[in-house]
């Protein structure tokens, strides 16, 4: 598979290391200094809902983060795993085979079962992840960046099975 040429002007779902959060409508978040919720993205995902950027006043935006839709599924995880998969192979079109990928549980984990796999992800012993290294070159610098997908669980204590979403 052939990687596309990117440089240092190269953004994810339109948005530029750098940029103020304000071009996107960022707000900042309940309890924090540097997260701010975007109202809009240039390049929205079709499979995310919300958008956070992390942005100080030196550098601008430095991270970007999307939240997938709420996703039933059961507790081997295999619903959210195929999805994931699915995300994953999108984005390897746009930057390559991937660098890492991570299916890995705390070795003290007491969710050893085949079906506590969800169980595992929302007690944080458990992670699934993908990861790329994109280098840009720019004029003046090279720079190194890291576009990575895993999975997060928002609980949802009045309804079962637990939502999953997706954060790319």
């Amino acid at each position: 598979m052939r990687k596309p040429k990117l440089n240092a002007q190269s953004t994810t779902f339109g948005i530029k290391m750098g940029d103020p959060p304000r071009k996107f409508g960022g707000k900042i978040t309940k309890g924090s200094d540097f997260v701010y919720k975007c109202e809009k993205v240039p390049r929205p995902h079709p499979n995310m809902e919300k958008y956070y950027v992390w942005s100080y006043p030196e550098t601008g935006i430095a991270w970007i983060e999307s939240v997938g839709f709420k996703h039933q599924n059961d507790s081997y995880g295999k619903s959210i795993r195929i999805e994931m998969d699915r995300i994953a192979k999108q984005i390897t079109s746009k930057y390559g085979q991937w660098n890492d990928h991570v299916d890995s549980i705390l070795p003290n984990s007491y969710f050893t079962e085949a079906q506590d796999w969800s169980e595992s992800v929302s007690a944080n012993q458990r992670s699934y992840s993908y990861s790329w290294k994109i280098t840009h070159h720019g004029a003046l610098q090279s720079i190194l960046r890291t576009q990575m997908i895993g999975i997060h669980i928002l609980q949802s204590f009045l309804s079962s099975p637990r939502n999953q979403s997706l954060i790319l």
